[in-house]
């Protein structure tokens, strides 16, 4: 059984696991509840960014910044103009 997403090191998750269910060792079943616990995550983050608190938790998350000198991400209107 799958240790959750959470528990794996996240450099390790996606090569480690894919790499795992190409030799059989991960189920697909085991591998759809992952893609599955991945999505949910992602949908849930998502909705909270885009939420009326969304631009606090970026400032919060920018705080947490372990690199702080590095370069705010442009926004894709400006690189498309």
């Amino acid at each position: 059984m799958l240790h959750p997403v959470s528990e794996v090191p996240s450099g390790v998750q996606a090569v480690a696991q894919k790499d795992m269910h190409a030799l059989g060792q991960i189920s697909d079943q085991e591998m759809k509840l992952l893609v599955t616990e991945v999505v949910d995550r992602s949908y849930d983050f998502l909705m909270e960014l885009c939420s009326p608190q969304g631009a606090e938790l970026l400032e919060d998350l920018k705080q947490r910044d372990v690199v702080p000198k590095w370069n705010d991400p442009e926004p894709m209107i400006f690189r498309h103009l």
